[in-house]
């Protein structure tokens, strides 16, 4: 699974906040403004439910918030690119600048956790090169860039 087949440039947010709830909050907020949800305040008890389990800062300057509700009928994904980096909690107590957020259909388990695996497979592609992401300049440089490191074998 290509987890940029599920996003698009307008699914790329640049984030202020230096603050992981303030962040999440800033990406699910823009996900309502663009009428892609509906129910803000469920989606982000439910992410934040699952914060209390433990981190998804999975290090290495990335994080993969993500919670499954009943109320979507198709799994979005959203990106959000952070320059200064937000304290994730992540074990190797790195600043995240990658964030991708899921949510998925209560129904759907299964391409949730492909989805998952997506991401984190991208994300062991970016550390290695998370200054230059950080530095691109619009959302378009972004998609592409991941585009392009998720179609490389290497």
């Amino acid at each position: 699974m290509n987890l940029t087949n599920l996003f698009n440039e307008q699914l790329i947010f640049f984030v202020e906040s230096e603050k992981k709830e303030n962040t999440i909050k800033e990406i699910v907020r823009d996900l309502k403004k663009m009428k892609i949800i509906k129910k803000e305040d469920k989606i982000l008890k439910k992410i934040f439910e699952r914060e209390q389990l433990g981190s998804t800062g999975i290090g290495k300057g990335i994080a993969i918030p993500h919670c499954k509700v009943k109320d979507i009928k198709k799994s979005i994904v959203a990106i959000g690119i952070s320059r200064k980096g937000v304290d994730f909690n992540s074990n190797d107590h790195n600043l995240t600048h990658l964030i991708v957020l899921v949510i998925s259909p209560i129904d759907k388990p299964t391409q949730h956790l492909q989805i998952l695996a997506s991401a984190a497979h991208l994300a062991k592609k970016v550390f290695p090169i998370i200054n230059k992401l950080i530095n691109l300049k619009t959302k378009t440089e972004v998609y592409k860039f991941l585009r392009e490191l998720e179609q490389d074998n290497g």
